[in-house]
């Protein structure tokens, strides 16, 4: 098993069998982790009809990872795969970035599709703001049919401020491990 673990097994099954409204932290400790959850959840939300928005450093690199795979898109505008300074900005804004999750879950809603499934790799916003809009994006998944998957690099979160990664485990309803697959089973 271990990093190099097929989509099917081991903890990343449960990204399969995520709530209409979750919210989910999964730290990551290599980019084949990392990418690996990326897949997984983009196949299943694809699965669902669910759009699919993803937010990382690299664009082009993560769009030919999930429309290379064996997905089939049930329309051109299900995934779109962004930058994500586009959305994410610095400092933070929380308002802002709130506002865009509810119109893009709404745009998916008005769209046919059966939800969103939002997924970021937010290790390049550690910065303040942060915190708070980890707390409004948990209520707003509440009330909207979408689910967000928060990508954090572990190794950047045991830098700095000690409990950052203890206070994201708390904000979150759901927390995945894949890097620890070797070691728990």
């Amino acid at each position: 098993m271990g990093r190099g673990m097929p989509l099917e097994t081991g903890p990343l099954n449960y990204l399969g069998g995520l709530p209409a409204t979750a919210h989910a932290l999964l730290p990551f400790e290599d980019t084949s982790s990392r990418d690996q959850a990326v897949l997984r959840y983009a196949r299943e939300a694809i699965n669902k009809n669910k759009a699919v928005i993803h937010l990382c450093n690299d664009p082009d690199r993560d769009r030919q990872l999930i429309l290379q795979s064996d997905v089939k898109l049930q329309r051109p505008d299900q995934v779109r795969v962004m930058a994500v300074q586009e959305v994410y900005s610095e400092p933070l804004n929380v308002t802002k970035t709130i506002d865009f999750w509810r119109r893009e879950a709404d745009s998916a809603m008005d769209r046919g599709f059966s939800g969103l499934a939002e997924s970021a790799d937010g290790t390049s916003v550690l910065s303040e703001g942060l915190l708070e809009f980890e707390t409004a994006l948990g209520r707003t998944l509440s009330i909207k049919h979408a689910t967000a998957l928060c990508l954090y690099d572990a190794r950047r979160l045991n830098g700095g401020s000690g409990d950052l990664l203890i206070r994201l485990l708390a904000m979150h309803g759901h927390v995945i491990f894949p890097g620890l697959a070797g070691r728990l089973y």
